[in-house]
């Protein structure tokens, strides 16, 4: 059993710091009868007022062999500085959390006294026991920088005989780093094993294990801080009704429908949850109902719906994560409704329906073949986008597309070329950073312009197979293009959607079922953003977080449902 504690005092003054209590004036604790807290006063004198003080705030009664002791010390007036000494040892500089470790079994003393300037107090002291070990043993790593709220496991066991476990978390606030001003949290262990560590967000966090002897008192504690950091989104997809992005950490996270497997994770049910795929990456591409990304390594992957072969050309059906041939050169992916495109130094390869000649010359496609697509003037440059239907990629300084010829999306109508051609867009040239939608094509020009082409999502749905200056938008640093509409971010951070706006992909803000320019949220700066099919996405520019909305069902917004749509950015939620 742990010893009970009581105070002989002289005369008696209690003194608040961080919420507990300690006691002054020729005060000596009491454990069982014997001194542990002596403090440096004479009996019957009360400190001056304003002269300097240490205190012991808080210690262990009994302690175990091998372990380590913690005290929380404080000291008055402000500015003051504490020194620390043990078992009569010289003094030295200690802070307000004083750790005593590898301890030896008998009794110890810790004394402790506080200096401003040229002014010392008075000594305390606080005198414990140290027994035999107690055994305990915690193992485990608490992550930071996860997406979700588990952090992570600990496995604690214990040696002595019906050993005594207690556990505690605290949320420590800036400025704290123990326990007696941290705000406890819900977290506990009755008996040695394996216990999940949970955490209501991002923030600082202590949690202590501590193992005690009921025979002998002893104790030993386990203590371990770390921190929880809010998501920071590096990378985002909208894709039909899923969505796909990537955290600062390489992480990569998938929320929505979950029908065809694209996801990435095997159940069948959608979600609204973030779901994470194993690894590191650098790159995603989230489709019509399936996903493609390169890792970190250069490695290719895709995953999901695979009825035209537009995840792996040797399988059939849904697939989970599977690995695109044995290369690891890989430099970026994108996909279309059935259709898939990766690029390499120079390189342009297609997989998937050819329906449409989107993989390519229709002499070339064969059921389960990668399709390379050859460049007709010079090698193509790692600046690739796929429509529905079509695909676009940047050689020789100049935009060639291939596919659906219906809308002129490829720069060119049905009746003019081959399906499957490689052809120039006219007006292309210098438009890089290339994005397509279900019935168009864009780019950005050299003087931050959008240039466009076939039935692009604007008032009046302009048709055309030239590249053209798109209105009501300038110096725009990136673009995104979905299924109906579009979104581009400015040199000025500015956040502008404009085009079919019937899910409030826009803004709920907006009547038109065609939205005009519209700016979305003003004030805030944005860093990125992704047009889905009938939703959109966005990362913030300074905090990194993402928010998405438009078409809200199935998940693909990444927030909890309240309803069919939402018209105002909101952030996706953590996994709980």
């Amino acid at each position: 059993m742990r010893r009970s504690l009581a105070w002989g005092c002289g005369v008696l003054r209690v003194w608040a710091l961080l919420g507990m209590a300690s006691l002054w004036a020729g005060c000596v604790l009491m454990v069982d009868g014997e001194a542990a807290l002596e403090l440096g006063v004479d009996a019957g004198e009360e400190p001056e007022p304003g002269a300097v003080r240490a205190m012991i705030l808080d210690g262990p009664e009994v302690a175990a062999a091998g372990g380590a002791a913690y005290f929380e010390l404080g000291c008055e007036p402000q500015s003051c500085e504490l020194q620390c000494a043990r078992d009569g040892e010289a003094f030295e500089s200690c802070g307000s959390t004083y750790v005593w470790e590898d301890l030896e079994e008998g009794d110890h003393v810790l004394a402790a006294r506080a200096w401003k300037g040229d002014e010392a107090s008075a000594e305390v002291r606080w005198s414990f026991d140290v027994g035999p070990p107690v055994g305990l043993a915690v193992e485990g790593a608490l992550r930071a920088s996860r997406f979700f709220r588990q952090v992570g496991e600990l496995t604690i066991a214990c040696d002595a005989a019906g050993c005594e476990l207690s556990c505690g978390m605290w949320a420590l606030e800036e400025g704290c780093a123990q326990a007696s001003c941290g705000s406890p949290l819900t977290w506990s262990c009755d008996e040695a094993g394996t216990v999940a560590v949970e955490v209501p967000g991002p923030g600082r966090y202590l949690v202590q294990v501590e193992g005690c002897d009921p025979q002998s008192g002893a104790c030993e504690r386990y203590a371990s801080q770390f921190e929880v950091e809010a998501p920071r989104w590096q990378q985002v997809s909208a894709g039909g009704r899923h969505s796909c992005g990537i955290l600062e950490t390489g992480a990569l996270l998938c929320w929505g429908d979950n029908t065809s497997r694209q996801l990435g994770v095997t159940q069948t049910e959608g979600t609204w949850r973030a779901w994470r795929v194993e690894g590191q990456w650098a790159q995603v591409a989230a489709g019509e109902a399936h996903t493609c990304a390169v890792n970190t390594g250069g490695q290719l992957y895709c995953w999901g719906a695979n009825e035209a072969k537009q995840v792996s050309p040797q399988e059939a059906s849904a697939l989970g994560v599977t690995r695109v041939g044995q290369r690891s050169d890989w430099q970026g992916v994108a996909v279309g409704a059935q259709h898939s495109c990766g690029w390499r130094e120079g390189k342009l390869y297609c997989w998937g329906s050819g329906a449409f000649g989107q993989i390519g010359p229709a002499s070339a496609i064969a059921d389960g073949v990668v399709v390379e697509i050859e460049a007709v003037e010079g090698s193509w440059a790692a600046d690739v986008t796929v429509g529905a239907q079509h695909s676009c990629a940047v050689a020789n300084g100049e935009v060639w597309c291939f596919g659906d010829r219906r809308y002129g999306a490829v720069g060119y109508l049905e009746g003019e070329g081959d399906s499957g051609e490689v052809r120039k867009v006219g007006g292309s040239e210098g438009v890089t950073r290339l994005v397509a939608g279900e019935l168009y094509s864009c780019g950005i020009s050299g003087a931050g312009d959008v240039r466009c082409w076939g039935a692009v999502p604007v008032e009046g749905a302009v048709q055309s197979t030239e590249a053209f200056k798109l209105m009501g938008v300038s110096q725009v640093a990136m673009l995104s293009g979905g299924r109906g509409h579009m979104c581009a971010i400015d040199m000025q951070k500015v956040l502008r959607c404009w085009g079919n706006n019937d899910r409030h992909q826009i803004s709920g803000h907006i009547s038109e079922i065609v939205a005009p320019v519209t700016r979305i949220l003003p004030g805030t700066e944005w860093e990125k953003v992704a047009a889905g099919d009938t939703h959109s996405c966005a990362i913030e520019d300074e905090t990194r977080r993402l928010l998405c909305w438009g078409n809200a069902e199935h998940g693909r917004l990444g927030s909890e449902p309240s309803g069919t749509q939402v018209g105002t950015p909101r952030e996706v939620a953590w996994e709980f």
